[in-house]
């Protein structure tokens, strides 16, 4: 079942689109884990049809049975994801009070514009998520967009603040002729993150541009491999 709804508080709003699993719980009580997605640029508005056609809810529309909630927020038109992580947080907090789910299985994910903020929103707040799955991602906007956006990690400063994922699963995917999204910068990441933490992994599709999300998403042992993470 795939809802649509808004969020207001604040100077955020986002409408989000919210699949609830259609199997019955064991019990009231049965907590169930959840999936946060971030589309990409080329989602944002107040169509929620948009973020229906890319990504993960493309890849479950006709999936009664998959296991976890998914949340997946829209994005403002002109805006980033990394301007508004604490609205995310903020919305994060609400679904966890309105349903039942397992706070230590809560999944970060995003793709291209929104795997950007996976990881920038993955650095802020690590003890929210039980694991990041950046898809075409990188921690810092493309080159022309940068310096508009100083409360990102600066590149000085970028290997000392992922140690704070040093507990974190991370599976990253990328296209090795990305021309949007430079393949190198998930590569740099993954390789720090390996010294350091012994759950991590990253997949390269040869001959893939930045359409690296339809074979990711669909790939069946991701969720398999995320169901067995907790915090």
């Amino acid at each position: 079942m795939q809802l649509q709804k808004e969020f207001r508080q604040d100077h955020f709003y986002f409408p989000y689109l919210l699949h609830i699993p259609d199997q019955p719980r064991k019990s009231e009580e049965q907590k169930l884990p959840l999936i946060f997605f971030l589309h990409g640029a080329g989602e944002r508005g107040t169509d929620l049809e948009l973020v229906k056609n890319i990504g993960i809810l493309k890849f479950i529309d006709d999936k009664d049975d998959f296991p976890f909630i998914v949340v997946a927020p829209q994005c403002q038109d002109g805006s980033y994801w990394t301007e508004a992580l604490d609205g995310l947080v903020a919305l994060l907090k609400k679904i966890v009070m309105d349903y039942s789910v397992d706070t230590n299985r809560i999944y970060l994910t995003g793709l291209s514009m929104g795997g950007i903020g996976a990881w920038n929103l993955a650095l802020k707040h690590p003890h929210l998520f039980a694991a990041l799955v950046p898809v075409c991602g990188s921690v810092l906007l493309p080159e022309h967009r940068r310096s508009e956006f100083k409360q990102l990690v600066a590149p000085e400063n970028l290997w000392s603040s992922m140690d704070v994922l040093k507990d974190m699963p991370v599976w990253a995917f990328h296209g090795d002729r990305d021309e949007v999204v430079p393949m190198d910068e998930t590569v740099q990441l993954i390789e720090y993150l390996k010294k350091c933490n012994n759950n991590v992994h990253l997949t390269i599709y040869p001959g893939v541009g930045h359409d690296s999300w339809t074979p990711a998403y669909q790939t069946e042992h991701l969720y398999t491999w995320l169901g067995k993470q907790a915090r």
